[in-house]
C-alpha cells in the first residue's frame, strides 16, 4: 500500500503537475503575452531600480555626463554634449532597443496593411529621427524590387528606405554603453548588504 501511494505521488509530481502547468500556460498565452508587453512598456517610466544586492540609476544626468567624458566621445561643437545628454534622458526603453538594432544594410518598407509591430517601428523611427539620432535615405532600387511583391498579410510595399545612425545617434549609443559599463564596473551600481 505504501509503495502504491509513493508511486501515485511520484506520478502526480512528475507527470500531472508539469502537464497541468503547460496546459495552463497554453490556455492563457494571450494574457501572459499582454502582461509581458505591458511590463516592457513601463520601462520608459523607470528612473532607477533596486534589488537586495544592487541599485542602478538609469536617468541620472550627472552619471550620463561622467559616462560621456570617460568614454571619450568627440563632439562637433561644445553644445553637442548637452544635446546628447538630453537625448539619453528622453529615450524610452523601446527607443533604446531600436537605436541599438538599427542596421544600415537592412531595407525598411512602408506597406499598405502593416502589422502592429511594423507601425510601432515606424513610430520609433520617426521619434528617433525627430531627435536627430537616425536618418532615413530613400532606396529606389529596394522600392522597385519590393513593389513587385505582394504579401498576403501586410500588402504591397509603398516605398522603402534605409536607416542609419547620425553622429549624434552614435554618441547617444556610446553614452548608453558607457552608462551600462559604469554601472557594471561600480559607477552607479551599488552593492547593498
Amino acid at each position: 500500500m505504501t509503495k502504491a501511494i509513493s508511486t501515485v505521488h511520484n506520478l502526480i509530481w512528475s507527470v500531472v503537475i508539469p502537464v497541468g502547468l503547460v496546459l495552463l500556460f497554453c490556455l492563457n498565452f494571450g494574457p501572459i503575452n499582454q502582461s509581458f508587453r505591458d511590463l516592457l512598456s513601463m520601462t520608459a517610466r523607470i528612473q532607477a531600480f533596486k534589488t537586495t544586492w544592487m541599485e542602478v540609476a538609469l536617468k541620472d544626468r550627472d552619471n550620463i555626463t561622467v559616462s560621456l567624458s570617460r568614454s571619450h566621445v568627440t563632439y562637433d561643437d561644445p553644445a553637442e554634449q548637452d544635446r546628447v545628454v538630453d537625448a539619453v534622458t528622453r529615450l524610452t526603453g523601446l527607443q533604446v532597443e531600436r537605436l541599438f538594432t538599427v542596421d544600415p544594410s537592412q531595407l525598411h518598407c512602408d506597406f499598405t496593411q502593416p502589422s502592429a509591430q511594423m507601425r510601432l517601428y515606424v513610430t520609433l523611427d520617426y521619434e528617433l529621427g525627430a531627435m536627430g539620432l537616425v536618418s532615413a535615405t530613400p532606396d529606389p532600387e529596394g522600392s522597385a524590387i519590393e513593389a513587385q511583391k505582394t504579401h498576403p498579410d501586410i500588402g504591397a510595399a509603398r516605398g522603402c528606405h534605409r536607416l542609419q545612425l547620425t553622429a549624434r545617434g552614435y554618441n547617444v549609443k556610446t553614452a548608453m554603453i558607457g552608462i551600462i559599463r559604469e554601472g557594471l564596473e561600480g559607477g552607479s551600481l551599488k552593492v547593498v548588504k
